[in-house]
């Protein structure tokens, strides 16, 4: 690992995909702050996400989440781990900034993995709210944003994630 400067690692993938989780246990692991971006997001705001797409869209949502990753990256002063939301790499040039400011690790995992864990809690992603083929709806968010996620400096395997591996990945970067 580097010494002497911080280390920023952005977690990047499909909702389900096990960013937040991946991304407490890894910081916990590797003695890292953690953020996660959506949950940044809310406490700024004092509105959950799903409210903000209610009441003002997603446009205001994006903007907030915009406005959430550049204070992290500009106040970041210990290594850190950022859960980003699903579509964060994929509004403005978000992708970029993170590309510039660290390291963008990219949780590739199956349709059926994503709705496994999705299908537990579905109201609380609001894209997904309502949606009576989950399948179908996942198959084309991922068509969407995969030319953004495809620009993540690490690939992961989502489903065949453990922690050692993910620690040592980390370290080689």
């Amino acid at each position: 690992m580097q010494t002497g400067t911080n280390r920023l690692f952005f977690l990047i993938g499909m909702p389900g995909c096990g960013k937040s989780y991946w991304g407490k246990q890894i910081a916990n692991y590797l003695h890292y702050a953690y953020v996660d971006l959506d949950s940044l997001v809310e406490e700024r705001t004092g509105k959950t996400i799903q409210t903000m797409f209610e009441n003002e869209g997603e446009t205001y949502f994006r903007q907030q989440e915009r406005d959430a990753l550049t204070h992290v990256i500009s106040h970041a002063n210990t290594n850190l781990i950022v859960a980003c939301g699903g579509g964060t790499p994929c509004f403005f040039d978000n992708m970029q900034l993170m590309n510039q400011a660290g390291i963008t690790v990219y949780f590739d995992a199956s349709i059926s993995f994503l709705k496994r864990n999705l299908l537990g809690d579905p109201n609380s992603r609001p894209l997904l709210k309502d949606i009576n083929n989950i399948d179908t709806r996942l198959e084309k968010i991922l068509a969407d944003r995969l030319p953004y996620y495809s620009l993540a400096r690490v690939k992961l395997q989502a489903e065949q994630l453990n922690i050692i591996t993910f620690a040592q990945i980390l370290n080689d970067v």
